[in-house]
């Protein structure tokens, strides 16, 4: 056996063992910006969906916890929004081909109920009636293979805002993490095809 082939069994099975190991992270946060501006990452929509536009980033409401590395977002400059009422926000995310075993973890305040989907499954709801703007986060998590999308993945969250006058303080916070683990094929397959792309240039040569 020449040492090419020898150096193909021997990355094929250090990439079967490593299967796993180099996951890759994708974090969505919500306010993805500056107090005053909009956030260029996540959408909200007042009419059940029916249209969207990036959400705003108020100063936070002072009774209000807060998400490290987040900030609150609403459906109004002011942090206040239409009372008796759902606002719908939307988040994407992308997994590219190959990638298996996916899981994905929230943390979310909310003011005052927030419901979080994820590409129409449900994934977890806050308590109502309750205090759900303060610490702790509630945190929500799946790894239902089912939930989750090759390509693009939308993370919604309803957000339910109880009466109280014709508008008063809404809004969201939070931090979600997914984790995709690279199939053992890609591994494996990247790893030969470098290896072949070697040998072919040594013949050449």
């Amino acid at each position: 056996m020449n040492n090419f082939f020898r150096s193909i069994l021997f990355v094929a099975a250090l990439l079967l063992s490593t299967t796993g190991v180099n996951a890759q992270t994708i974090t969505l946060v919500s306010g993805n910006g500056p107090i005053g501006t909009r956030d260029p990452n996540t959408v909200f929509s007042t009419d059940n969906g029916l249209t969207f536009t990036n959400a705003f980033i108020p100063t936070p409401n002072a009774l209000y916890s807060s998400i490290p590395g987040a900030n609150w977002i609403g459906v109004q400059a002011d942090g206040n929004g239409p009372s008796n009422s759902t606002n719908l926000y939307r988040a994407t995310f992308t997994l590219p081909v190959g990638f298996t075993s996916p899981s994905l973890a929230i943390s979310i305040f909310a003011d005052d109920q927030a419901v979080v989907f994820l590409n129409g499954h449900f994934v977890g709801a806050q308590s109502f009636p309750h205090v759900n703007y303060t610490n702790p986060p509630s945190i929500f998590s799946t790894s239902n293979a089912v939930q989750f999308l090759t390509g693009q993945n939308v993370l919604e969250i309803r957000c339910f805002n109880q009466p109280g006058g014709f508008t008063n303080p809404t809004g969201i916070d939070f931090s979600a993490v997914v984790v995709p683990e690279p199939s053992v094929f890609v591994l494996t397959g990247a790893g030969l095809a470098g290896l072949f792309l070697t040998y072919r240039r040594r013949q050449r040569a």
